[in-house]
């Protein structure tokens, strides 16, 4: 009896731990693909009469990728529903319609990123490397990658594209986005000023953020796994997404998404915060509401409660310098950040562009580095960004 019961135990415990850690794949998992055909009318339309069109759907890896998904807790079922709908489809297959190679779900829970055969191969090349550092830093900020797929007409080209998880997908309105990455030539905002959806950047940084001191320890922790990571298989010219609700603004803005009041409502109140954001950030708000903003998540960057502190930035030898300008109060707010753009290589065309750069610019201060820099860069401005308490000047 010992020996079977040792080999019962054996075989729970083994279970146990894939439970927590997600399953071993071969290099044939990597490989593998499924195809399903599928027929959409290209128009929407549902009259009598109407052309339908033809189509294979490629998925690649799905059994990792299906791991990847409850990695996230993303339910796979829900997934299939939001990404293969109709909506969704009709607009990745028919690209010439739209420029952006960037799409939401219908649900705006997914982002769906049109790519090149190139950018393909790379990552299919480092996904093995990418589930298993998913596996062993269960809090990586690495952006989540939930599917790689291939819709192709039986007459048109193949389209290529990845699907990510939307971090700033979130019942609070998000009143201000960043996309950091530590450098500062051609890094500032150049349009869509008061936009709702403007991406505000390296250059028009202008808070801090300031976390309890254990979730700063982790965060930098975590970006220093991630970083290693992406310097170890070659890749830059990624970035910090930070999406940042401020709590002074209306209860309005935690309205669930979709209302008609909450669209409304949200573009009223980000013109608001937009013009007069320095008069948030002035005055700390102790209002509640019925919702609650201390609803705890386990999940590191994802509902970060933090106190935002106007800063003062003078640029100094490629070095950024933060200084508190000592005019307002902190401004309690909610974030949201993973690391974003991981697939750029360090190939010929950035090396060469890393030359041609340097000829005109500092070349501490141009996106456009080695590997080893960037990295190294990153992180030293990400701890300024997330400085510790009082440690401004």
């Amino acid at each position: 009896m010992l020996l079977p019961l040792r080999s019962l135990l054996s075989r729970y415990l083994g279970e146990w731990k894939m439970g927590l850690s997600g399953p071993d794949y071969s290099s044939h998992d990597f490989k593998t693909t499924t195809t399903t055909s599928i027929r959409l009318a290209m128009d929407g339309s549902s009259s009598p009469g109407v052309t339908f069109t033809d189509f294979e759907l490629i998925n690649y890896c799905p059994d990792v990728f299906r791991s990847l998904q409850d990695f996230a807790k993303v339910d796979s079922d829900a997934y299939m529903l939001s990404v293969y709908g109709n909506e969704t489809l009709r607009k990745i297959a028919s690209p010439w319609k739209c420029s952006s190679p960037i799409h939401f779900s219908q649900d705006h829970k997914f982002i769906i990123k049109i790519i090149r055969k190139s950018e393909m191969k790379v990552f299919l090349d480092m996904l093995p490397k990418y589930y298993g550092h998913a596996r062993k830093y269960p809090n990586t900020l690495l952006t989540k990658i939930f599917g790689l797929h291939v819709v192709k007409p039986v007459e048109g080209p193949k389209v290529r594209f990845v699907v990510t998880g939307n971090i700033l997908n979130s019942d609070l309105c998000i009143h201000k986005r960043f996309n950091l990455k530590g450098s500062s030539q051609g890094r500032g905002l150049t349009k869509g000023v008061g936009d709702d959806n403007a991406m505000y950047k390296d250059v028009d940084l202008d808070v801090v953020f300031h976390l309890d001191r254990t979730t700063r320890a982790k965060l930098l922790e975590q970006i220093m796994h991630d970083c290693d990571f992406l310097e170890g298989i070659g890749v830059m010219d990624y970035s910090l997404l930070v999406g940042m609700h401020i709590r002074h603004a209306s209860t309005s803005d935690l309205l669930p998404r979709g209302s008609v009041d909450t669209k409304r409502k949200r573009s009223d109140s980000h013109s608001s915060v937009q013009s007069d954001f320095d008069q948030d950030l002035s005055s700390t708000s102790d209002m509640q509401s019925n919702y609650s903003y201390e609803e705890h998540d386990d999940r590191l960057g994802v509902r970060t409660p933090a106190r935002a502190v106007k800063i003062q930035k003078i640029e100094s030898g490629g070095l950024t310098i933060f200084r508190n300008t000592g005019k307002e109060e902190p401004s309690d707010v909610i974030l949201y950040f993973e690391i974003i753009d991981i697939l750029q290589g360090y190939n010929m065309v950035k090396r060469v562009e890393h030359v041609f750069k340097s000829l005109q610019f500092d070349a501490q201060s141009i996106s456009a580095v080695n590997p080893n820099y960037y990295s190294t860069r990153f992180q030293d401005f990400l701890s300024k960004v997330f400085p510790e308490n009082h440690s401004l000047l």
